[in-house]
């Protein structure tokens, strides 16, 4: 079933992933447009300034504050209060009462008495969870309102009186106290899993018995339960204090005039004499690794950790600077090593995407940690074949090739960015985490220009002693942790804490060599295409509203929206009817297997590692994607790199290849993976939701990967053929920073000449419906979790047009306000209730409505019931006047939000050649919006929930 807010779930989780790269980049530099030379750089080597269009200051009493005007979204700004205490300062009749507190700032205030915070904001569109939240860490808690528009000054000062509230006038009314402790009760509950238990076996080892340990901020839920009050007003007192927080403002807003705001409305806060000084925590030192070693019968393989953690810097200059590009590198080629060495046959470990992070274990130590995953008996072998790599870096460091290679590859992409700094335009809350880590740590951010002239002047003066030393300072027994866990199964083997220590101390005698890489291929000097094809030749083009349409002759029809909404980024989507809904019953459980094994094997002459080196240094990707009843490409490029991104799509679309070697290792893990993941309770659950809800049919059965032979092999690249490699019937989108008439000739010649046979393809009805009636089971796992789980579905019969399509949406709005004020602010039910719903318009119009949350097993009866008595109250009485301006303005706010991304108008086109119509009803929207009345979405409610068609199907744990 197609998502009503997703049709193109892999060009979008494509999109994300790719922003999420640069955006993590641009906020580690701090983009601003701050301008040095580079002889000025190095003038004052103990002080690397602020971005002059920050405007910071400190109040009387302590306060601080840094304003920055950023107009990207437009009237629109982030209204942060971060505060300099978390868990770690809490005492020993406060375990969890730092979190306990922010909890309760959203539950009455000096000038917001109840809700009247969370209310306030949701009727100007900015909605709890989304745009309103708080979150505590073991040090640090942070309160933000995000993208409030800013058009009306009374908005401005309402934010800012919040955050003046959540500075010093919390409440803190008894009752609301005692009613939060049931919430904060069944957060706990949603935690317990076999990661979280793990973690608690093993935090000892991790911070080394240090009270970071014992404040795992969630807290003692027992003491939870009972606690006095005093001493939650105690923690609050000592610590929410002005001389520890600091009110970061980011957006489109006048600093000046936001400053004079503050000054106004944080004047009443006093000074705090006689402070309690907050210190930091020490993490103590240990001269010989820390082994810990955990295993639990829900998680689903066995994982090892290396901490190598080391002391933060105390200044924060232009040496700090240094070292900070010299460990980048050493991650870098540490990375690449790794990779290179898992990426073998019978590796004995293999890499995840989270592999390689750097973190803080408090506020004196940082980490490099490394984690690797083993097969279940092959820990033992894992852990000595990392622990060996790892000591051959630390007794040879890298070679000068490799550095290079990452000195250039660091060149480049800096260079890319400033390239592009006028053009590119970063969203408010990216600059919020730089200035937050300023205030908290020192942490400089100087700015793209600072950072562009000292990595380009810095660059080529880093030599391979200093790569090497800092190397084997990292790289010490010193402050090293080993975290070992694993399953409670028969056939895992978990070595003891004496093995471990064993291995290492025969590993520092091993006879290891220098690294030999085992990549012996060169950057290959082969084109991508050899000849290029004849362009095709286009039949019909027209230009409406900023929107070109191309058709060619070969059938592929074409549609490009300019855009600056990001500096040098195109994006493209496209789809053809199809999929595996249109493969045979014979061929289902081959075209499972499609969309991996065409993504392992490369294209054309070139195999999935030589391609990688092919596009060293273009930043150009493309995927594909096999859905029910279409099939497509999708990719991302820089504007110079376009070309590239259509030679692939030519090529993936004209030269499929299979690499059986390659295919068969990621299936050897991909069986692996699957035998592990059956263990847990939370996914026998999902897969019996999976199979109730599909009716158990025989076109949705659970996928169970095998081996592939050579048939199997064939046939998939028989299935690809005929789905991907037919251009007729293909629509391709393209939206970015892209002038139709510059790319027409590189359009014509790669997609215009694709092959077609002159038909296109077509979706078929596999006849999968949800069973009908109602479906009522209670389903019970052996678990270690005190939860269960209920899941709720309505289906049924739908009319796709754009009035129902926003009555979907509204309901689910509103509902959720509901469920939240009832289940968890009323009941304590439940931490969250998460309501979600699907349209679909293929094979047959349908609808489903999910309601899923977590509980206690014994109040999972009555919370459903709950569930059941809001619904029919809807369905007698409608919305509230309230809860209807909540919606209608939430709309309206994210709808001018989505005009300004890439994401929507990419979504809004696609969707508009696979539906026939615009569902996001661009040119009607408001209209749209005065449909939803307190009638209309009365009688909506009575036409989704129909309690004679729902399944209702409850976890409940057992003890094994």
């Amino acid at each position: 079933m197609i998502c009503n807010g997703l049709l193109c779930r892999k060009f979008t989780n494509l999109l994300i992933s790719e922003m999420k790269k640069i955006i993590l980049f641009f906020a580690a530099i701090f983009l601003t447009n701050l301008i040095f030379s580079q002889s000025r750089i190095f003038e004052n080597p103990n002080s690397i300034p602020l971005d002059p269009k920050v405007l910071n200051g400190t109040l009387p009493n302590g306060m601080k504050y840094m304003i920055r005007h950023n107009n990207v979204p437009e009237n629109r700004a982030e209204f942060y209060l971060v505060l300099n205490a978390g868990a770690v300062l809490e005492d020993d009749k406060q375990n969890g009462l730092a979190h306990f507190t922010e909890h309760m700032a959203f539950n009455g205030t000096k000038n917001f008495p109840g809700k009247k915070i969370t209310n306030f904001m949701a009727e100007n569109g900015v909605a709890f969870g989304h745009n309103v939240n708080a979150y505590t860490t073991q040090d640090i808690t942070c309160f933000k309102l995000s993208a409030v528009p800013v058009v009306s000054e009374g908005l401005i000062d309402t934010s800012l009186l919040i955050l003046h509230d959540w500075s010093g006038c919390i409440t803190f009314d008894p009752k609301e106290i005692d009613a939060e402790r049931k919430v904060i009760h069944e957060e706990w509950r949603t935690r317990q899993n076999a990661g979280f238990r793990l973690r608690m076996r093993t935090v000892d080892a991790i911070f080394n018995n240090s009270k970071y340990a014992k404040r795992n901020v969630i807290g003692d839920i027992t003491f939870i339960d009972s606690f006095k009050h005093e001493d939650l007003l105690r923690f609050y007192n000592d610590w929410y204090r002005p001389d520890l927080q600091c009110l970061i403002i980011v957006g489109d807003i006048d600093p000046k005039d936001v400053e004079a705001k503050i000054r106004k409305i944080f004047a009443d806060i006093p000074k705090r004499e006689n402070a309690k000084p907050r210190t930091e925590i020490e993490i103590p030192d240990n001269d010989e690794p820390i082994i810990a070693v955990a295993s639990d019968p829900e998680t689903s393989e066995p994982s090892i950790h290396f901490y190598f953690k080391y002391d933060v810097e105390k200044e924060m200059n232009t040496e700090y600077f240094k070292k900070k590009v010299i460990f980048s590198l050493h991650k870098s080629m540490i990375r690449k090593r790794f990779i290179e060495i898992a990426d073998v046959e019978n590796s004995a470990f293999r890499l995840s995407y989270n592999s390689f992070k750097l973190e803080n274990t408090g506020r004196t130590k940082k980490a490099f940690i490394l984690t690797v995953k083993t097969k279940y008996d092959e820990i033992i072998k894992g852990f000595d074949s990392v622990s060996t790599e790892i000591e051959r870096v630390r007794r040879f460091g890298f070679s000068q090739a490799e550095l290079d290679t990452a000195i250039a590859d660091r060149i480049r992409e800096i260079e890319r960015i400033y390239k592009n700094k006028d053009k590119s335009k970063t969203e408010s809350k990216y600059f919020v985490s730089g200035l937050q880590n300023y205030f908290l740590t020192g942490e400089p951010v100087p700015g793209i220009e600072f950072n562009y002239n000292f990595q380009t002047e810095i660059l080529p003066k880093i030599t391979l002693e200093d790569v090497n030393n800092l190397v084997k300072e990292r790289f010490s027994d010193k402050n090293r942790v080993i975290i070992v866990t694993a399953p409670e199964k028969q056939d895992c083997i978990l070595p003891t804490v004496d093995e471990i220590r064993k291995i290492l101390e025969y590993i520092k005698t091993k006879n290891i060599q220098h690294y030999l890489t085992t990549d012996t291929l060169e950057v290959s000097q082969k084109k991508l295409i050899k000849e290029l094809p004849k362009p095709g030749k286009i039949l019909s083009e027209k230009t409406e509203n900023g929107i070109t349409e191309w058709t060619f002759e070969n059938g592929v029809r074409v549609i490009i929206k300019p855009t600056d909404f990001t500096a040098d980024k195109i994006s493209m989507s496209s789809f053809s009817f199809g999929g595996y809904s249109s493969v045979s019953d014979d061929e289902l459980k081959t075209s499972r297997m499609l969309e991996s094994i065409i993504k392992e094997s490369g294209i054309g002459d070139f195999s999935k590692k030589e391609l990688k080196k092919k596009l060293k240094g273009k930043h150009a990707s493309l995927t594909i994607d096999f859905d029910k009843n279409e099939q497509g490409f999708y990719g991302h490029c820089a504007k110079t790199d376009f070309e590239t991104m259509m030679q692939l799509t030519y090529l993936y679309a004209t030269a499929p290849r299979i690499d059986t070697a390659e295919c068969n290792k990621m299936y050897k893990l991909a069986i692996e993976k699957h035998n592990n993941r059956i263990a847990t309770s939370e996914t026998q659950f999902s897969d019996s939701i999976f199979c109730i809800t599909n009716n158990y049919s025989p076109r949705r059965k659970l996928y169970n990967p095998e081996m592939p032979d050579t048939e199997t092999y064939q046939k998939v690249i028989q299935i690809y053929k005929k789905k991907f490699c037919n251009a007729s019937g293909f629509a391709y989108v393209f939206v970015g920073n892209i002038n139709p008439d510059s790319v027409k000739q590189s359009i014509s010649t790669y997609l215009g000449s694709l092959p077609s046979t002159g038909k296109s393809g077509m979706w078929k009805d596999e006849k999968v419906r949800p069973p009908k009636g109602v479906t009522t089971k209670k389903l019970y796992f052996i678990s270690e979790n005190t939860k269960s789980t209920v899941f709720i579905k309505f289906s049924g019969k739908f009319q796709y047009n754009q009035v129902s399509l926003k009555e979907t949406e509204a309901l689910k709005y509103i509902l959720k306000i509901r469920f939240f004020e009832t289940l968890r602010e009323k009941e304590g039910g439940t931490y969250s209730v998460k309501v979600s719903t699907e349209t679909d318009i293929f094979p047959i119009s349908q609808y489903s409505f999910t309601i899923t949350f977590d509980c206690a097993p014994d109040k999972a009866d009555y919370l459903t019931k709950l569930i059941y008595q809001e619904i029919e109250k809807f369905q007698n009485d409608g919305p509230t006047a309230s809860e209807l301006q909540k919606t209608t303005e939430y709309f309206r706010k994210t709808r001018e939000e989505d005009l300004k991304t890439n994401i929507f108008w990419n979504n809004l086109l696609i969707r508009k050649q696979y539906y026939g119509f615009d569902i996001y009803a661009v040119d009607n929207y408001e209209d749209i919006l005065k449909t939803l009345t307190v009638r209309t979405l009365k009688q909506a409610a009575c036409k989704f929930f129909t309690m004679n068609n729902r399944i209702e199907l409850i976890s409940t744990p057992e003890k094994g």
